[in-house]
């Protein structure tokens, strides 16, 4: 019976805590938003290079996102809302 209220206890507070997330409080990172826009576009990109060479090229994309929304002022949720990641020719990123 013990067993059940915890359980019951968890879930709730894994539902409370998930109100309370980075995303929802205002602090999403600009470095997870570019990761996240440069892993979406780049899945177009795994079956013509494979896995190895399309996350060799994320590396590369993140970075650029990082640096040009920084350098023109903009945060997380812009690149989240704009997809501004840029990521259209992957093999720019592994000339590098």
């Amino acid at each position: 019976m013990a067993a059940g209220k915890l359980v019951k206890w968890v879930i709730a507070w894994a539902m409370l805590l998930s109100f309370f997330s980075c995303y929802y409080l205002g602090c999403y990172p600009l470095k997870d938003a570019c990761y996240d826009c440069c892993k979406k576009a780049s899945k177009q990109w795994v079956g013509a290079m494979g896995g190895r060479r399309a996350y060799k090229a994320r590396e590369g994309c993140t970075e650029e996102c990082v640096e040009f929304a920084e350098k023109n002022g903009k945060d997380g949720y812009w690149v989240e809302d704009k997809q501004a990641c840029g990521f259209s020719d992957p093999e720019y990123y592994l000339s590098e």
